[in-house]
């Protein structure tokens, strides 16, 4: 399994971390700076 950023063991794994890829990303957008 490879995800955007890395390869994980698990698919839980690979889905938590786009999970906080997104939630980052989403308080990056609602700060401006992305």
């Amino acid at each position: 399994m490879t995800g955007y950023y890395s390869v994980h063991t698990s698919q839980a794994a690979l889905i938590q971390g786009e999970q906080e890829i997104e939630r980052i990303g989403a308080l990056l957008r609602a700060e401006g700076r992305l």
